[in-house]
This record gives C-alpha cells, structure tokens and sequence, in this order.
C-alpha cells in the first residue's frame, strides 16, 4: 500500500520564507510543512513557471508538467511541495487552479488567522469568527455570485450549465445547494433559471 499523501497546509509566503528548510522540508514554529497550499496573484509568467504575491511576499513556482492555465493578474490556489535548490528557494505545483471569486483572500486570510499566522505590517482583529461562520459567509457570498452569473447569462429560456462551469470552476458544487433549496431550478437539461 502507498504511503498516505502529506497534508497541504496553509501558509504565507512571508512564513515559508523565514522557515528553516532542509531536505525539502521547511520548518515553521507551528511545525513541519513539506505540501503547501497558498493563495496568491500571478505577477509574472514564464515557461511552466509561476511568480505568486500572496500580500506577505512573492515565490517562484514551478510545474514539471503541464502549462499551468493562469495569466499575470489572476487569483490562483496553488497546492505544491517546497523545494530549495543552489540558495533558491520555490514550490514545485502539484496544483493550479484559477479563481474568480475574491471573497476567497478574506476567507483565506481568516483561516490563517485561526492558525495562528500573523499578518505582516496589518492590525490583527481583536475576535476572530468561528470557523463555521467563515464558512457560511464564504458559501453565502458564492450562491450570490453564482445567482447573479445564471441571471446574466440567462436570455429567457435559462443560462447554460457548461457557460456557468467555464466562468465558475466550482459552478457544478455551488448549484447542488441551490437546486435542493429551491433557489434554482432545471428548465431543460443543461439550463438552469433563477426562482424569482
């Protein structure tokens, strides 16, 4: 049997980066991490390379494989392994995903808070929400997204399901809730309307 997958924890770039790595491992004082899982913007692009700017500091990342389909200026979650290699310090991507919705970087920035990472040069808020709350804020926030993306793709006759996918990754996930609740229902397959 293989050994189970290590756990992608969250970091800041910023923490990585003042980590003590050896052997492909970086020590943090909250403990080991070797799989990664960081949110960031894309600020500059080259072959299968990666610059991501997190807000605390930026990092190349690497794909040994695919191109990874992400511009300059978009949000992307970033799932990979830390590596070092001559004095540079990267992550090798396991993972590459594009996304649209920015209430992700509040969601992210109060998940770490609840870790225990401080934000560099920011006021750290005085409560912070229970991680259900965040969660159903964050859901909130994506049914309304997604609601209003169906309302304007829809002429009439409903939006179509594979438009919504191509806009929205998570679309098929976020619709789900919606159809069990009412909120929006099939008019044929593949359309979908909003219950006014």
């Amino acid at each position: 049997m293989p050994p189970a997958r290590q756990t992608a924890k969250y970091c800041t770039l910023a923490e990585m980066k003042s980590g003590a790595w050896t052997d492909n491992i970086v020590e943090l004082p909250r403990g080991t991490v070797n799989r990664v899982n960081i949110l960031g913007v894309v600020v500059e692009k080259g072959e299968k390379t990666i610059v991501l700017d997190d807000g605390s500091s930026t990092m190349v990342t690497r794909s040994f494989e695919a191109e990874p389909s992400v511009a300059v200026g978009d949000m992307a979650l970033i799932v990979g392994r830390p590596r070092a290699f001559n004095d540079e310090k990267y992550i090798v991507i396991e993972i590459c995903k594009k996304l649209t919705n920015p209430g992700w970087v509040a969601y992210r920035k109060k998940e770490l808070a609840l870790l225990g990472v401080k934000e560099e040069n920011a006021e750290q808020p005085d409560t912070v929400q229970e991680p259900k709350d965040i969660e159903s804020e964050v859901k909130e926030e994506t049914a309304d997204s997604i609601i209003a993306k169906i309302r304007e793709l829809d002429t009439g006759n409903g939006a179509p399901v594979d438009e919504l996918i191509k806009t929205m990754p998570n679309a098929e996930e976020l619709l789900k809730p919606l159809f069990e609740g009412g909120d929006v229902f099939e008019v044929r397959p593949g359309m979908v309307k909003v219950l006014e």
